[in-house]
């Protein structure tokens, strides 16, 4: 054979072995065997003093940054921080997209997290579907979350069923959407969607969450704290967790714990003001009235229109004698909420501290309108009656009052004073001879 056909041979045969070899290790570097031109790329998401690192294939990068697009798509996500920067929440939303695609773990105990597509046999066709249906997933599932932030809990149960739907299971919109029921007040559909959930994902840190419910509603409060604890460390910054674990310090009459986790969760949810409010709730149990107020006022910050924080200003201000301040609120209270006897209450007993009893009598009244015999708004109607001169139905209130509540011991007290000072001894006698028995037995009174 001539030397050059020799030289011939040899090349074609080089070049093949090589292209050979380049095909081998471009499928093996792409993680799939299938021909798709993968690109490998890496983000970091900062969260306190780890780094969660990840790796994604450009065919879901592309996908992701066409929904991105719409910042208020991915804005309202659960458990996640809104001051953060855009960079954050696509790395964040990624992480949350891959961990439902399929992924494995790998250096699994080191600082470190590499999150990359299983090496499995997928198609283009199938990769592409499973890729739509991840995103539809999410899309229904913020949708969801949206929904239920503003109160529309049948809508958002749609939207979570339909994130289930689209994936076949999706964890975190199967939680939410037991949420929702409940707050629904569809407790008998609910209890069964939870036992569901805790047989689909038993060791979940939702799975602990809800067995720390189920101790929280049978009264079990050392047990549920417990449960809630664990379900917070392992289920980080979660709103509900933290609210909940706020609530069984709060029970368990340890208002100083149960105020700084309701602070955690005002700040993990930027736009509830009820957290806020919480927290004055139990600040106020441990006499840090300044606390309390700043809570209160804080909860006003993010919503000026949150009826409960702005009758606890206005009860508060009443209590340390700051009046125009208690009047302010209790005026607006009463805007917000027009047919609040609470507020309508409170603000008759601050015209009775600035002795404008006239003004008084109308306040009580309109607070009976709304809340008819109660005894409480009885007896305060009655004194304003009497202080005002009207001593005879001012008698009729007290009266009313302690046929409404028997054991109400204030109002046998004011009818025994009254009752002296119009002449009519022997009532007044029978009166605080039942006022004295009351107090000897210390029945409650309230």
């Amino acid at each position: 054979m001539p030397k050059s056909k020799k030289l011939t041979l040899i090349s074609i045969l080089l070049s093949t072995i090589f292209i050979t070899i380049f095909l081998v290790l471009y499928i093996f570097n792409s993680g799939l065997d299938g021909w798709l031109p993968f690109e490998k790329k890496s983000f970091s998401m900062d969260k306190s003093d780890e780094t969660l690192e990840f790796t994604f294939a450009q065919d879901y990068e592309q996908g992701f940054f066409e929904l991105s697009k719409d910042y208020s798509i991915i804005n309202d996500l659960p458990d996640f921080e809104s001051q953060r920067s855009q960079k954050s929440l696509e790395n964040y939303f990624f992480y949350r997209i891959l961990s439902i695609v399929h992924i494995t773990f790998e250096n699994i105990n080191s600082q470190e997290i590499r999150l990359e597509p299983r090496k499995d046999k997928v198609s283009n066709s199938s990769l592409i579907t499973q890729r739509q249906k991840v995103f539809q997933s999410m899309l229904f599932y913020t949708k969801g979350i949206e929904q239920r932030n503003n109160g529309n809990f049948a809508k958002a149960i749609y939207f979570f069923n339909s994130a289930i739907g689209a994936l076949g299971s999706h964890q975190d919109a199967h939680f939410q959407r037991i949420l929702s029921l409940y707050d629904l007040k569809n407790k008998k559909q609910a209890d069964q969607d939870v036992s569901l959930f805790m047989r689909l994902y038993p060791y979940s840190w939702q799975a602990i969450y809800f067995k720390g419910e189920i101790a929280y509603q049978k009264k079990n409060f050392v047990q549920a704290n417990r449960l809630f604890k664990v379900a917070s460390l392992r289920g980080k910054n979660v709103t509900v967790v933290f609210k909940r674990f706020a609530d069984s310090f709060f029970r368990l009459k340890q208002y100083n714990n149960a105020a700084l986790h309701y602070q955690s969760a005002a700040r993990l949810a930027k736009m509830n003001p009820r957290f806020y409010y919480l927290a004055g709730l139990a600040f106020y149990r441990t006499k840090k009235a300044d606390l309390a107020e700043k809570s209160y006022l804080a909860s006003i910050q993010v919503n000026r229109k949150y009826y409960e924080a702005n009758l606890k200003l206005a009860e508060l201000y009443f209590k340390q004698k700051k009046f125009s301040s208690s009047k302010k609120y209790y005026v607006y209270a009463m805007t917000l909420r027009p047919k609040s006897a609470r507020a309508y209450n409170g603000y008759g007993m601050l015209n009775m501290k600035l002795k404008e009893f006239e003004q008084a009598i109308v306040y009580f009244r309109q607070a009976l309108l709304f809340k008819k015999n109660n005894h409480f708004y009885l007896n305060n109607l009655g004194l304003a009656l009497e202080n005002a001169g009207y001593n005879d139905e001012a008698l009729d209130k007290y009266n009313l009052a302690i046929k409404v509540k028997p054991n109400y011991t204030k109002s046998y007290l004011n009818k025994a004073i009254l009752c002296e000072k119009i002449g009519k001894f022997q009532d007044a006698e029978q009166a605080l001879s039942q006022y004295k028995k009351l107090k000897r037995e210390k029945v409650p009174s309230s």
